[in-house]
């Protein structure tokens, strides 16, 4: 009796929680992006700390180190961001035109290199055809990704515009990490004695999924994006800057990020480039093969390693539930969240195995 009473007030909590989490959704912006940077520096200032400089001054360090080096980093960038993006917006009015030429290097290439001689019997490729569908699926493609921006950007900032997330955000960082020692202090104080070292051994758990996703993957995605962004630029690649950054920044979501830079840095290839030199379109994939593996057998098991242990199917499903329920602000949340599901829902299936019911039906 005793333990399922437990279990309903923790249940009961948690949902009171949840339902006042989505309430609120669209003025957490701030602290939750406080939140997330408290968490990322606490390793910071812990060290300062073992330097014998007090937490406020280890934390004041902290923050505005980290403030400077953003502005600095946004500073020198995003100017060039900017240019980039106007002129491929630019660009992609004129796809017309270059699309046409594509096609016509494509034909050329295929009768030259390949021996294959198209005749243009099929309508639906001809030059005419593929701008025809290009343009009605453009347009369907443009409405979708207006609505769901639309949204997302509606839920995330309906009460708090970006000025102020930008004025609080600091603010907020630094109350946090000045007192986070306390905060889990707290925490940990509520647990009941007679589960309190199994508790504290399944906060552990859940700091390394935690610290395994928001510490391990936030650098996985800067060292990703810094690596497309300089050698598709090197490649002479249009547009490489902002095509390579935008693939680090979704690399996250599990071979859908690879795959959306790839496609979209092979079509930009084939437009500039054309069939007639497939030597530097071929460098452009080359390019993401290379990032991908080192993603893959370099960066994330020696930053992430398994303690995250989430499916792809599970982290993309978490991508989409988080933006349904409260858009931007569900998209920061949403794998993290699922990392800690994941951990409680491995320490339940532990906890079942252990138990008498499991142990009985078992026999």
């Amino acid at each position: 009796m005793k333990t399922n009473t437990r279990v309903l007030s923790f249940l009961g909590f948690a949902l009171v929680f949840l339902v006042l989490i989505y309430g609120l959704s669209g003025m957490l912006l701030p602290f939750v992006l406080s939140t997330i940077l408290a968490y990322l520096l606490n390793p910071v200032v812990s060290v300062l700390e073992k330097k014998r400089l007090p937490r406020w001054l280890g934390t004041a360090v902290a923050v505005v180190g980290a403030v400077t080096l953003m502005v600095v980093f946004l500073g020198s960038i995003v100017p060039v961001l900017s240019i980039q993006g106007a002129t491929l917006v630019h660009k992609l009015s004129e796809l017309d035109y270059s699309l046409e030429s594509t096609i016509l290097s494509a034909k050329a290439w295929l009768e030259t290199t390949m021996g294959i001689h198209w005749d243009g019997s099929v309508q639906a490729l001809s030059p005419e055809g593929l701008k025809t569908w290009v343009t009605s699926k453009g347009d369907e493609a443009l409405a979708f990704a207006g609505n769901v921006a639309h949204g997302v950007l509606l839920k995330g900032f309906a009460l708090v515009d970006f000025l102020s997330v930008l004025i609080l955000t600091p603010i907020l960082t630094f109350y946090m990490l000045r007192d986070w020692p306390v905060f889990v202090a707290n925490i940990e104080s509520l647990y009941p004695v007679d589960m309190k070292s199994e508790l504290l051994g399944l906060q552990r758990r859940i700091d390394g999924a935690l610290s395994g996703f928001v510490r391990g993957q936030t650098l996985v995605c800067i060292s990703l994006g810094s690596f497309y962004a300089l050698f598709l630029s090197l490649a002479g690649l249009d547009f490489g800057l902002v095509i390579g950054f935008f693939s680090g920044m979704v690399s996250f979501i599990p071979y859908v990020g690879t795959l959306l830079g790839g496609i979209l840095s092979l079509g930009v290839a084939l437009l500039q480039f054309g069939f007639d030199d497939m030597g530097r379109v071929g460098t452009v994939a080359l390019i993401f093969l290379i990032g991908q593996f080192v993603e893959g057998n370099i960066l994330s098991p020696k930053l992430v390693g398994d303690r995250v242990n989430l499916h792809p199917v599970w982290i993309i499903f978490a991508l989409f539930a988080g933006a349904s329920l409260a858009g931007f602000l569900g998209v920061l949340v949403a794998v993290p969240t699922a990392a800690v599901l994941g951990v409680l829902v491995r320490f339940g299936i532990e906890k079942y195995k252990a138990s008498t019911l499991y142990r009985n039906h078992s026999s």
